[in-house]
């Protein structure tokens, strides 16, 4: 009887210790796939339209062959890879660092798998730091931001933000005193810590052109002028305005 008793205690004392452990760790984010609720929740598409669009966004049929079927192969072609032929100079090695470790901890709503999952911490984080110094060579490292920000810059991106139709894809800022809004039913995608992850230069560069370096990438260029890219950047990485060299340097549109 007492053996019993025993054996229970211990086993409500691992229940028990579980579901802390579950408490502390955050739910996961699944992938966010521009097009998918809006696809799932048409009428007229269904669920296997829906389906079909994660198997291909989502590059299961990288490795997996895709049903046969006219128009299967077409419809289900793995979404193409980022252009990495010079990362090294559009980010930065921690952010790099803490993508490769923890994608989806780093930005929620990647697609990009957890590579070193199953690995041992010491094995992953190795392979990590040889894999950050590879890619940081490939056109890096990234130079240092010649360019400043300030308040009516900031003002200027925040509004073209909210204006140009990046909110159509990417979540609105809630303004000062805004109650919350409710939660949309479709969900946006996230940015990520841009702030530590590139420069006001490399940002420009990207609105100005995603398909550069993102050929299949589902980012449409919105049309703007070079100041305008670069004022929605400034807005974008503002929180860089707190490092004192980003305060010390020339204000955006002056030359360096």
């Amino acid at each position: 009887m007492r053996d019993r008793l025993g054996r229970l205690v211990v086993v409500f004392a691992v229940v028990g210790l579980a579901r802390t452990i579950s408490a502390q760790v955050p739910a996961a984010v699944p992938p966010v796939v521009a097009g998918y609720h809006r696809l799932k929740d048409d009428p007229k598409a269904g669920d296997a339209a829906a389906g079909e669009l994660l198997l291909a966004e989502l590059n299961c049929t990288a490795c997996h062959k895709p049903p046969d079927g006219e128009g299967a192969a077409r419809r289900l072609a793995p979404k193409g890879a980022p252009d990495l032929s010079d990362v090294g100079s559009r980010v930065t090695p921690q952010w790099l660092r803490a993508y490769l470790a923890n994608p989806h901890g780093t930005k929620p709503g990647a697609t990009m798998p957890d590579v070193f999952h199953a690995s041992e911490p010491a094995a992953r984080d190795g392979a990590v730091e040889f894999l950050v110094h590879y890619l940081i060579s490939l056109g890096g490292p990234i130079q240092p931001s010649t360019r400043g920000g300030n308040v009516l810059l900031v003002e200027q991106g925040r509004n073209l933000y909210h204006t140009v139709g990046c909110v159509a894809c990417h979540a609105p800022e809630q303004a000062r005193g805004e109650a919350p809004a409710a939660m949309p039913k479709v969900p946006s995608v996230p940015l990520g810590d841009l702030a530590t992850k590139t420069t006001v230069e490399q940002l420009t560069a990207f609105l100005l052109d995603p398909l550069k370096t993102r050929p299949h990438g589902r980012m449409p260029a919105s049309n703007l002028t070079p100041e305008e890219a670069e004022a929605v950047a400034v807005y974008l990485l503002r929180e860089q305005m707190d490092n004192p060299q980003a305060r010390a340097a020339e204000p955006a549109g002056r030359a360096a």
